[in-house]
């Protein structure tokens, strides 16, 4: 079945979408300018759910109602919902400090 992993480390963030994306793709810290979980509807904010690109944003959009949004320096944005939001703030909050500059 369709499920998007996500990974977050001293690189960046890292996320899989099988059969969309097939191998690991990497958002490095450098890219981004900004990122953090935030609340998701994802009819509203993204016109339904799947591998989404309205206007400037993209997203892996599957159930729940919290996202990691990945603000990026092109003024992009990135977003990947997780069940998993705590753990994903952990993760942000012990690379990002020291990344993102």
């Amino acid at each position: 079945h369709n499920q998007a992993k996500t990974r977050i480390d001293s690189l960046g963030v890292h996320y899989y979408y099988w059969p969309f994306v097939l191998r690991w793709r990497t958002i490095n810290w450098s890219d981004i300018q900004q990122v953090h979980i935030k609340n998701i509807s994802p009819l509203t904010d993204f016109g339904g759910w799947g591998y989404k690109l309205v206007r400037k944003k993209k997203g892996i959009i599957l159930s729940g109602d919290k996202a990691i949004y990945i603000h990026l320096k092109n003024e992009k944005v990135f977003a990947i919902t997780t069940n998993q939001p705590e753990q994903a703030r952990s993760a942000i909050s012990l690379w990002a400090v020291e990344k993102l500059v």
